[in-house]
């Protein structure tokens, strides 16, 4: 990489600026194969990577119900029945606040590969999974960070699950957990 270097004089002091020509690289997704030691709740797991690294995973593009909230604990239970213990495929493209890692992860289902071996192909998008049966809201506030396959595909499945009136959809009005984290479904029900 090369780099040009030029100074400049702001208020009487002499500030070296760097410019630097820029390497234009796809912004590659990190890619990691482990295992799932617990799950959280219905869209965070906690990893062991095959080189033995300890994570808290994310799952990126849905947002589950709290677990104090209606379909909470239910939405764990389902994650927990689909991931507990298989391993798993990550495809990570951020960290969040929380300094957890956030992306897309594949296990085997669990008809197709019982005994959870390392071997089974991971068809499995959790992610998708959970809006399937309607434990999770796809998060269109952070849609932008999905490719477009992903996006329209989580977008489908939470349309199909609420017309079937499937898991949360059951409701007659679903509280977000955006809203219910901030208390804002009080306001909402009083109005």
């Amino acid at each position: 990489m090369s780099r040009l270097v030029r100074f400049h004089k702001v208020g009487g002091v002499e500030v070296l600026a760097m410019v630097a020509a820029l390497c234009i690289a796809s912004a590659q997704a990190e890619v990691i194969d482990g295992r799932v030691n617990k799950v959280i709740d219905g869209d965070t797991l906690d990893v062991v990577s095959m080189d033995n690294k300890r994570l808290r995973v994310r799952l990126g593009g849905i947002d589950a119900p709290e677990t104090d909230q209606p379909f909470g604990r239910i939405s764990g239970r389902n994650l927990r029945y689909l991931a507990l213990r298989r391993p798993i495929t990550v495809r990570s493209y951020k960290l969040d606040t929380n300094g957890r890692t956030v992306g897309q992860a594949w296990v085997a289902a669990p008809a197709a590969c019982p005994d959870a071996k390392a071997t089974c192909e991971r068809t499995l998008d959790l992610g998708a999974a959970q809006l399937r049966v309607g434990l999770a809201w796809h998060y269109k506030h952070y849609e932008s960070e999905q490719n477009t396959e992903t996006r329209t595909r989580y977008a489908d499945e939470e349309q199909k699950a609420r017309a079937r009136r499937v898991g949360l959809w059951s409701s007659r009005r679903p509280v977000p957990p955006w809203e219910w984290r901030h208390g804002t479904h009080r306001q909402r029900r009083r109005r």
